[in-house]
C-alpha cells in the first residue's frame, strides 16, 4: 500500500511503503544508494562548513556589519545542516532509536519553513535598505524590526513542536526514509503544514520582490537610485545587493518545483538537489566583498579595509541612518 508523505518537510513528497526497518529498502542497488548517501552527506557538510565560515567571519570582524535578521538567516542554515546530518551512521543497517528518529523528523520539518521565512525577512530588510537609499528615511520603528527578527525563530519553534508532538502521539508513523537520508513521518499533516508555510512565504517573496522592489522602487526611481549610489555621503544599497538576494530567494521556489516533479518517484535525485541549498547560501552570501576581503587579505589589514564599505548587501553607515547591514 502506498503512503503519501512530504518527507523533506519543505520540498518533497515521496510515495512508497514504509516499514520499521528500512534496510530492506536499501538492499537493491546498494552501491548506487551508497554513492547517493555519500553525495548527500558531502553536500550537507560542505554547506555547514561554508555557512559557518561566513557567519564566524562576520561575527568576528569589526569591519563587517550585518543586521540581526542576516545572522538569523545564516544560523538557520547551520541548524538545517546539523538536522540532516544527525542520521549519519544510522542511514543504513538497523533503524535508529525511535525517539531519536522522531526528534530528527521534527527538525527536518521545522527547517524549511523557518529558512523560507528568514529569506523573506532578508528581502524585507532589503526593501528597507533600498527605500532608505531612495528616500533618505531614518531607521524603521523598533517594533517593526522586532517582528521581522522574530518571524523565523517563532516559525521554527511552532513547526518543530507541532511535528514532535504529532510524532510522539503517532509513533507508528515515524520511520527512516527509504532513501536512508533522514527520518520522516508518513503523514500528510506535518509535511503539509511545512510545505504550505514554505509555499506561502515563497508567494509573498514573488509578489513583494517583483511588484514592490523591482518595479516600484528600482524601475520607477532608477536614475535617483544610481545617483544616490555615487554619492559618498548617502546611505546606499548596491545593485549587487538587490541581485544577490533576488537570486537566493528564487532557490526555495526551484526546490519546491523539484519536489512536485519527483513527487511519486523513488529516486533520491531531488534530495541531492535540496542538499545544495545550504552550500548555495554560503557561497552567495560569502562572496560579498567585505567578507571575501577578510578571507584573502587578512594579513594586509589597513584602515581602509576596516572601514565598513558599500559591499553587496551592506548599507553605508552614517550618523543619521541605520547602522546595521542587511
Amino acid at each position: 500500500m502506498s503512503g503519501l508523505s512530504t518527507s523533506n518537510g519543505l520540498f518533497s513528497l515521496t510515495s512508497g511503503e514504509h516499514s520499521g526497518d528500512s534496510a530492506s529498502a536499501l538492499q537493491p542497488g546498494a552501491s548506487q544508494n551508497d554513492i547517493l548517501l555519500w553525495t548527500y552527506n558531502t553536500l550537507q557538510i560542505f554547506g555547514l562548513i561554508t555557512v559557518a565560515m561566513v557567519l564566524s567571519t562576520a561575527a568576528l570582524s569589526p569591519g563587517v556589519r550585518r543586521s540581526t535578521i542576516w545572522y538569523i538567516f545564516m544560523s538557520g542554515w547551520i541548524v538545517w545542516c546539523i538536522s540532516y546530518l544527525l542520521l549519519v551512521g544510522h542511514q543504513t543497517g538497523p533503524p535508529p532509536a525511535h525517539a531519536f528518529c522522531t526528534v530528527q523528523a521534527a527538525l527536518i520539518y521545522a527547517g524549511p519553513p523557518s529558512n523560507a521565512c528568514a529569506t523573506l525577512g532578508i528581502l524585507l530588510r532589503l526593501y528597507l535598505a533600498v527605500n532608505a537609499t531612495l528616500k533618505s528615511r531614518t531607521k524603521p520603528l523598533r517594533w517593526k524590526v522586532m517582528v521581522l527578527n522574530a518571524g523565523s525563530p517563532v516559525t521554527w519553534v511552532m513547526v518543530f513542536t507541532g511535528s514532535l508532538v504529532y510524532g510522539i502521539v503517532n509513533p507508528d508513523l515515524v520511520h527512516r526514509d527509504p532513501s536512508g537520508m533522514y527520518c520522516n513521518i508518513s503523514s500528510i499533516v506535518p509535511s503539509g503544514v511545512s510545505a504550505s508555510l514554505v509555499a506561502l512565504f515563497c508567494v509573498i517573496m514573488i509578489i513583494f520582490e517583483g511588484s514592490i522592489i523591482t518595479f516600484t522602487l528600482l524601475y520607477q526611481n532608477w536614475a535617483a537610485f544610481r545617483r544616490l549610489q555615487r554619492t559618498a555621503s548617502s546611505d546606499a544599497a548596491s545593485v549587487a545587493m538587490v541581485v544577490r538576494v533576488s537570486i537566493f530567494s528564487v532557490l526555495p521556489m526551484l526546490a519546491l518545483a523539484l519536489s512536485i516533479r519527483f513527487a511519486f518517484s523513488h529516486s533520491s535525485g531531488w534530495n541531492i538537489a535540496v542538499a545544495i541549498l545550504p552550500g548555495a547560501a554560503g557561497l552567495i552570501f560569502g562572496t560579498q566583498r567585505d567578507i571575501f576581503t577578510k578571507w584573502f587579505f587578512c594579513r594586509t589589514k589597513s584602515k581602509k579595509d576596516d572601514k565598513p564599505n558599500r559591499s553587496d548587501l551592506a548599507v553605508i553607515v552614517t550618523k543619521q541612518m541605520d547602522t546595521s547591514a542587511v
